[in-house]
């Protein structure tokens, strides 16, 4: 029987709560599917998962929806073969888009955006998708300038609620717009986004992630804000607002 690989992956506490990430995470854009078969991707994922980490992401706009299918049918495999639990992985995904984004179909006015009724909607059918009854974090994928940012962090916050996710973060939005939401949080008493995202990979990638680290420490150091982003393999940009944490293993 083949040994384990050796496993030192490194985890982190995500901004200012008691949730534990690994150092690196698994995104699954254009990947699934298009690129790669069933088979191909569970082994893809049972690999990294072996590896230790535990963190993995989707959203409701890649593949039109197919990824975050294909993602919940490799969950479900890996806990029927016994290589992982629920409780092992922590799962994101993103809202904004919809699943027609991409494709030659049009999306209603509605099926797109930060409104409450797309949030709301968006979450429940990336929850049937995914073949799950919550995931642990859930994005906002990209500032919605149509939609009053109170009614954005009310609409996450019946989320939380809701028992959907546990936490909610932003993708790509400004630091004025991060602190607004914030302080309305506070001043209603909601849960504040407690992660922030941004991409990384070719020259403009780069100069966004630059910004992001200025703005990132601006936020933190001014208003006491501690917001993080995620690390999709090779993509994603590893933020300040990620605590140290115990160096821990994962099942393997």
């Amino acid at each position: 029987m083949m040994a384990s690989p050796p496993n030192d992956m490194q985890h982190r506490f995500l901004g200012n709560t008691g949730l534990l990430l690994s150092k690196l995470s698994f995104g699954s854009f254009v990947t699934f599917n298009t690129q790669l078969d069933f088979e191909k991707s569970y082994a893809v994922l049972e690999r990294a998962f072996k590896r230790g980490v535990n963190f993995f992401d989707t959203a409701e706009a890649y593949a039109g929806g197919q990824s975050e299918e294909f993602m919940g049918k490799i969950i479900a495999t890996g806990i029927e073969r016994g290589v992982w639990s629920r409780e092992d992985l922590v799962l994101s995904t993103k809202i904004f888009f919809g699943t027609k984004h991409g494709t030659d179909q049009k999306a209603g006015p509605n099926e797109q955006g930060l409104s409450r009724k797309h949030i709301v909607e968006g979450t429940k059918a990336s929850l049937k998708r995914l073949g799950l009854e919550y995931v642990d974090t859930i994005f906002c994928h990209r500032p919605d300038p149509c939609t009053p940012i109170e009614e954005t962090v009310r609409a996450m916050n019946y989320v939380i609620n809701r028992g959907w996710a546990f936490y909610w973060g932003t993708s790509e939005w400004s630091a004025h717009d991060i602190i607004e939401a914030c302080e309305i949080a506070d001043r209603l008493g909601l849960v504040r986004p407690v992660r922030a995202c941004s991409w990384v990979g070719n020259g403009v990638g780069l100069t966004k992630m630059y910004d992001r680290r200025s703005i990132n420490r601006s936020i933190i150091s001014s208003s006491g804000h501690v917001l993080s982003s995620s690390t999709m393999f090779c993509t994603r940009h590893m933020a300040m607002g990620l605590r140290r944490g115990p160096l821990l293993h994962s099942a393997s």
